[in-house]
């Protein structure tokens, strides 16, 4: 028979739907509302490895090897995407979304940089009305 393979564990975080309710406000009526509210669930997979593999002090710093790092992640976001079209992993190539967090280190104009769930709720719109075009262009009002 086949060998059981290991439990893969993996944290699973949530923001608000809506900003709202980030705020510290904790009046009786916002927590009640708060309880309630939707949330959107998040797994940070893939970046969290390649963070981890390739984070500071592990070699792939700019100054001493210009664009290895960005060379990597673009093979690495290549493969995932090739993957992605083979028959065995096509179904969830709709749940896989590629989102870029510029750092502080990246905004040279010095604006006030968007939390994190901002730019999470951004992308999630997007990503929603781009699949509201595709299946209201497509006539039939369901998913391809």
């Amino acid at each position: 028979a086949g060998q059981k393979r290991a439990t893969i564990k993996q944290s699973v975080f949530w923001i608000y739907e809506n900003s709202e309710y980030e705020t510290k406000e904790e009046s009786a009526e916002m927590k009640e509302k708060k309880k309630n509210a939707n949330r959107i669930f998040v797994i940070f997979d893939f970046p969290q490895l390649l963070k981890s593999a390739m984070g500071p002090d592990r070699g792939w710093e700019e100054r001493d090897r210009p664009g290895a790092r960005k060379k990597n992640i673009k093979s690495f976001k290549k493969l995932l995407v090739s993957l992605l079209k083979s028959t065995e992993f096509i179904r969830y190539k709709n749940d896989v979304t590629f989102i870029s967090f510029p750092n502080r280190e990246q905004n040279k104009k010095k604006e006030q940089r968007k939390l994190l769930s901002a730019v999470l709720r951004e992308k999630i719109l997007e990503e929603e009305a781009r699949e509201t075009l595709h299946a209201s262009s497509s006539g039939t009002g369901e998913e391809p």
